[in-house]
């Protein structure tokens, strides 16, 4: 009687500990990330920019110039480097200085941007590519070729390990 009780008892404990691991914790992780919350301009400019400075990404400040399709979904580009000085004198305390520094950055095939048709901040939109980031810029440069149009499209650029994975376009007044 007691190896039959003994028996039993040893088999549900053995299915017990094999259905655990099915039944599982409720975790917000994917593998070894997190699972994203519902994407939106403001989740990549703020939490996801402040994320991923905190795993490394250095910051760079400028504009876009030569573009070219690397054919693997990233692409090349040319940046010319700027820098915001505050100057009370300005018509809005500042101005943009030229630093006479350009960088090939490259563009991960995923990068996140957040860009302004038309320079107008209040259609923000998102992109999750580069290709569709990349076709959106070129749309509406073709769309804006004032001279110098350009010139006023700023960008900061979230490099991490050799590729730009964030870029997001900087309003000015």
């Amino acid at each position: 009687m007691k190896k039959k009780f003994l028996g039993t008892t040893l088999l549900v404990l053995l299915i017990s500990l094999l259905a655990f691991p099915m039944t599982g914790c409720k975790s917000d992780r994917y593998g070894n990330t997190y699972v994203e919350p519902k994407i939106t301009v403001d989740y990549l400019t703020t939490e996801f920019a402040d994320q991923i400075t905190r795993d490394g990404a250095t910051k760079r400040f400028g504009t876009i110039d030569a573009i070219q399709n690397n054919g693997d979904g990233t692409y090349t580009f040319t940046m010319n480097a700027k820098e915001f000085v505050v100057d009370n004198s300005q018509p809005n305390g500042f101005y943009i200085a030229d630093r006479n520094q350009n960088y090939e950055l490259i563009l991960s095939k995923s990068a996140r941007s957040v860009f302004f048709p038309g320079g107008d901040s209040s259609r923000a939109e998102f992109y999750l590519s580069a290709a569709d980031f990349i076709q959106a810029l070129e749309k509406d440069r073709s769309k804006n070729n004032a001279s110098g149009y350009e010139e006023y499209q700023l960008f900061y650029f979230y490099v991490m390990h050799d590729y730009v994975e964030l870029v997001l376009q900087q309003y000015l007044p």
